[in-house]
């Protein structure tokens, strides 16, 4: 008989298996908690594509976020807490353990091994021998998207589970339940994030514990935190990411703003998760704060795109909803974005406070049968932790591009279309993973370009997108000085759109060395193009296909231009 101990799945087993683990708890306390209905209901919500039918119970596991903790924290208490855990493990699989046991641990066919776990294992979560925070750290595959298209989860990492002889790989983001005795909900998210970032920048991934004492050991006020009354400031959050080494991108809303625009949110969470880097949004509901982090998102399956007027349009703005890793609910939870009505204190004429409605952008967080866990959060800060060799941030690049969809409307007014029915991607994206989009790309001068350059880590993309095809990237280096002219790569895909593109900025060329020659006033805002931009495309166009990059040959395209006239 096998000692492996395999049980069916549903709620009165699994939350008596999880008393039984804890020691601390009844399976009835267990079964009215809400953070285990809402991972039962993760489990075993109908269209997930996986449905939990058994799970495994593991003891005697050392789990290194527990371990940290348990180090720094409960091992220096009189009453004397385990240093072992168990960890359950969830199947989507009717399997016995008589069968588990003889026709897979011990079978020499290991195709019939690999199909049983990547088909039908889930994940795990660890249950912790403490009373404030049952369920330990926890790895969950997310929901799977049918249409392979619409939900994304690019804040996850591929993890690799050692459970019964086996190395096990599933797409996960590393969750765990708030512990009050170690931190505050903020130390909770900066734990979600710092698990992506540890696998993505190579940094450490700290125990709550240690995070909580690296935000607050700058300020002096961290003695014996013992209790999560005390919350994480903006500066103690971005403390602890710089702790680790990391920079980092933040906003937040102005003095006498009520909250971010969704339109503002969309773009940050788009052009950073785009590179797998997580965020973490603060929001603010009634007088308390919470922070969370953003791990996926989903997009509209209607589409909206330029009419061709000169309409700045992203396609960030597809975005319709966001999946979170929130301890106050559970791993990926859904928040959806709204508006409502609210009163608010306004001074009239008189300076007098006077309640006032108005409309504010906010969101509403869910549980898995859709019901509302909270409305009315108004998001009010968002942090990216960031390698430290990002310098160039989001909104620098958004300038950017702009200035070059400007200049572009006036190629659409004069020789093509190029603007209708088009949009722009703009994210970040490491070098290496620039590269491998075009690997199969078939041999053209752009393409060659490309691939035989040299990139920096991570580069941004400024991509304009006509009817569903690309049209060009502008590539930044993110790693330059953040006011520097950053700009490193100018990509047409299609001949037709070269030939225009380089006829135009050939005509703006003898128009600047026109009014230049003839000494009339140069009209230049400071949302227009520069020269350098205009040089740097120019060059680009000229020199496409031999392994060149611009970094300040201003001069050289004027000189070109008088050879060709």
């Amino acid at each position: 008989m096998s000692n492996i101990d395999v049980r069916k799945f549903d709620r009165a087993s699994l939350a008596q298996a999880i008393a039984d683990c804890n020691m601390s708890i009844t399976g009835k306390e267990v079964n009215e908690d809400k953070w285990f209905s809402y991972l039962f209901s993760y489990l075993s919500y109908p269209s997930a594509g996986f449905k939990a039918k058994i799970f495994i119970i593991e003891p005697n596991y050392v789990s290194e976020a527990y371990l940290g903790d348990y180090l720094s924290h409960y091992s220096t208490k009189f009453k004397e807490y385990p240093k072992f855990t168990y960890r359950i493990h969830f199947f989507d699989s009717n399997i016995d353990a008589e069968t588990l046991s003889h026709d897979l641990l011990h079978s020499d066919d290991n195709e019939k091994l690999d199909k049983f776990w990547e088909k039908c294992y889930i994940g795990y979560t660890v249950i912790k021998p403490v009373t404030n925070s049952i369920f330990g750290a926890t790895l969950l595959k997310p929901y799977e998207d049918k249409t392979k298209i619409l939900r994304k989860y690019p804040v996850t990492t591929l993890e690799e589970i050692h459970f019964l002889g086996r190395t096990i790989k599933i797409r996960a983001l590393g969750y765990q339940q708030q512990d009050v005795s170690v931190g505050v909900c903020a130390t909770n998210s900066l734990w979600c994030a710092f698990h992506k970032t540890s696998r993505l920048f190579g940094t450490d991934l700290p125990s709550p514990h240690n995070i909580t004492k690296s935000s607050l050991s700058s300020t002096g006020i961290f003695d014996d935190f013992e209790n999560a009354e005390l919350g994480l400031t903006f500066g103690h959050i971005a403390q602890a990411i710089r702790s680790l080494g990391m920079g980092l991108d933040r906003l937040y809303s102005g003095v006498g703003s009520v909250g971010l625009d969704h339109p503002t949110l969309r773009k940050y969470v788009y052009g950073y998760c785009k590179a797998e880097i997580p965020v973490l949004l603060g929001y603010q509901r009634n007088d308390s704060y919470h922070l969370v982090t953003i791990c996926g998102y989903r997009l509209s399956s209607s589409e909206k795109v330029s009419d061709g007027r000169g309409e700045f349009v992203e396609f960030a703005d597809r975005i319709d909803r966001l999946y979170v890793h929130d301890d106050l609910i559970g791993p990926y939870a859904k928040m959806t974005f709204e508006k409502e009505s609210l009163t608010l204190m306004k001074r009239n004429d008189e300076g007098k406070l006077v309640p006032a409605s108005k409309t504010v952008e906010t969101f509403t967080t869910h549980y898995i049968d859709g019901i509302p866990h909270f409305n009315t959060c108004i998001p009010n800060m968002l942090i990216i932790p960031l390698d430290k060799s990002i310098s160039v941030k989001l909104e620098e690049i958004r300038k950017s591009v702009r200035k070059f969809h400007k200049f572009f409307v006036q190629i659409n007014l004069s020789n093509l279309e190029l603007l209708k029915n088009s949009q722009w991607e703009i994210y970040l994206q490491s070098g290496i993973d620039y590269k491998k989009e075009f690997k199969n790309s078939g041999k053209t001068n752009t393409i060659s370009k490309i691939m035989g350059a040299s990139f920096p880590l991570y580069v941004w993309i400024g991509r304009l997108i006509h009817q569903g095809k690309p049209i060009l990237d502008i590539v930044y280096d993110a790693s330059d000085d953040n006011n520097s002219f950053c700009c490193f790569q100018f990509n047409v895909f299609d001949d037709e759109h070269k030939a225009i593109f380089y006829n135009f900025i050939l005509m703006e060329l003898r128009k600047n060395r026109n009014d230049s020659e003839s000494k009339l006033p140069q009209k230049q805002s400071k949302d227009s193009l520069s020269r350098r931009h205009i040089n740097f495309m120019i060059l680009a166009l000229i020199y496409d296909g031999l392994e060149m990059q611009y970094y300040g040959k201003f001069n050289l395209a004027n000189q070109l231009v008088d050879e060709i006239r």
